[in-house]
């Protein structure tokens, strides 16, 4: 017969040992381990987010104190008037100028990743499943957030043909390029970008493109190799030590930064949206970004879940935010260049 440990006094040693491990940190109790769990990993997650961004990186951003917030705008400038010199004692008042004022809205909207795996996987994979599940779901959030700032359009009937699912990352908000069409803010590039086609993107917005300093162009990957054969671009004696047959890359145009992203597609047709017809076409972008606002409710989050029961263990990354532009809805503070062969 084996003998009864729970009467050593060994065993009573470990007993409350392991007693006051428990009490000392766990996950489940607020100053005792709590906080540190999902806050320790959403700060790196926020601190890798930061590093990966692109395109979100140039928009201001705020919390918002509400789940709808309205973000005070101005409007178009009062008129000011000559006055005439007073000439009796029952003047005619001055003129009155109209001080317009309008209103952005913000509602923050939730999106969620959720990654799942068993915890046998994690100890027997060669590659630590946590931190790369960590890392895929950094890089999907920045990929969701690109892709819906660029194509996001939530008027209920989506203008690009491919988006279906209710839940697609581009019915979350209005994106730039929609916001583009609705502000008649395109321009028709008949096949190619040039450099004649730019400046007339920039004359398109206006005062919004008139501080180089202040703007930037994206597009596709595809476009942005083609845009490095413009000749005045490609050689030294023409664009200096900054020429794309130098650098490798074209890095700006016009004094505007010139990235390229995934997420303008090649496949539009030669209005700017996908049909599933014609699908030979790009786009480009000109931004002026402190033109909107990013406004999140709930910064990045990451959770780590495991389920006893079934041995599942999961991590969801979950973000509450909007995205407004911040200028009278006649301005124009962004521009999309369509019909350029992909």
């Amino acid at each position: 017969m084996k003998p009864d440990v729970t009467g050593l006094k060994t065993f009573k040693r470990y007993q409350v040992a392991v007693s006051e491990l428990a009490k000392a940190f766990n996950t489940t109790t607020a100053g005792e381990g709590l906080e540190w769990i999902p806050t320790e990993w959403s700060s790196d997650l926020m601190q890798r987010v930061e590093v990966e961004r692109r395109i979100a990186s140039f928009f201001p951003r705020f919390t918002m104190p509400s789940k709808t917030y309205e973000w005070p705008i101005r409007g178009t400038k009062p008129t000011v008037y000559i006055k005439n010199e007073v000439q009796s004692t029952s003047p005619t008042s001055y003129r009155a100028g109209i001080l317009a004022t309008g209103k952005s809205t913000f509602t923050a909207k939730g999106v969620a990743g959720l990654i799942g795996f068993s915890d046998e996987s994690d100890e027997d994979s060669i590659i630590p499943v946590l931190p790369t599940a960590k890392s895929e779901l950094v890089s999907a959030f920045v990929d969701a957030e690109e892709s819906a700032l660029i194509n996001g359009d939530d008027s209920g009937s989506h203008r690009d043909a491919d988006v279906t699912d209710s839940d697609d990352i581009k019915n979350l908000f209005d994106g730039l390029r929609f916001i583009a069409n609705a502000k008649s803010g395109e321009h028709d590039m008949n096949g190619a970008v040039t450099m004649a086609g730019l400046i007339a993107m920039l004359k398109l917005a206006d005062q919004y493109a008139a501080d180089p300093t202040k703007g930037f162009f994206t597009t596709s990957t595809k476009n942005w190799y083609t845009m490095m054969t413009m000749t005045e671009v490609k050689t030294i004696d023409l664009w200096g030590p900054q020429a794309a047959y130098m650098k490798g890359a074209l890095t700006g145009v016009l004094g505007r930064p010139l990235f390229p992203t995934a997420f303008i597609a090649n496949n539009l047709n030669a209005s700017g949206v996908y049909d599933g017809i014609t699908t030979d076409n790009t786009g480009l972008l000109y931004v002026y970004p402190d033109g909107f606002k990013i406004g999140e409710r709930r910064a990045i989050t990451l959770e780590v879940d495991k389920d006893i029961r079934s041995g599942l263990m999961y991590v969801v990354a979950t973000q509450r935010y909007d995205f407004q532009s911040m200028v009278p809805s006649a301005d124009i503070n962004v521009v999309f260049m369509y019909d350029i062969t992909a």
